[in-house]
């Protein structure tokens, strides 16, 4: 419960860090009724504690695949996306999961299942041309290992292979949306 506490408190002061004492966006632009682009977006993920490198995403690149050394640690991510024309109205990062389990030369798997809401998300209500907006907005969450894989051993002579893709979503005030590929953590046992 700690845990998710200070994220959705890291998360709140990120939200509010765009905006002015006023409640102004400090990184405002004007809505322009005219903009036909969707924002541009990136997302980070890196595994804590180090030694793995951080593993990053835009759209137009392939997926890429985080091979995770431990099951305990958290996985940091960071989505970013900004728009100069029409402001950012929401950013979202979304998780999925599939778990395959085998045994004496058969595999179950378990996912993944079908999204229904992202996990971590900030967003606002859409704007009309003129308003000024947010151009910016950045998500900071974190992935808690032992909520996402079975802390138990596999059984001997068992496997356990744990997917856990991730990808970010940006939508401006007029609409236009955008989708990151996705970044898969995998841990193997």
């Amino acid at each position: 419960m700690r845990a998710k506490t200070a994220i959705t408190t890291f998360l709140t002061a990120t939200v509010l860090s765009g905006c002015g004492g006023d409640g102004t966006p400090g990184n405002g632009v004007t809505v322009d009724g005219n903009d036909t682009t969707p924002p541009t977006l990136a997302l980070s993920a890196a595994e804590t504690g180090g030694g793995n490198p951080q593993v990053d995403v835009k759209p137009g690149d392939p997926s890429k695949t985080l091979v995770l050394r431990t099951k305990t640690a958290s996985i940091n991510l960071i989505a970013t996306a900004r728009d100069d024309e029409a402001g950012v109205q929401a950013l979202q990062i979304w998780v999925n999961k599939k778990t395959t389990r085998c045994s004496g030369g058969t595999c179950t798997s378990v996912g993944p299942g079908l999204l229904g809401a992202p996990r971590f998300e900030s967003t606002e209500p859409k704007q009309p041309p003129g308003a000024v907006v947010a151009r910016q907005k950045t998500l900071l969450a974190a992935l808690i290992l032992k909520d996402e894989i079975s802390q138990a051993s596999p059984a001997p002579g068992a496997t356990l292979v744990v997917e856990i893709t991730i990808f970010a979503t940006a939508a401006n005030h007029l609409g236009a949306e955008t989708r990151t590929p996705e970044i898969t953590a995998r841990w193997s046992e």
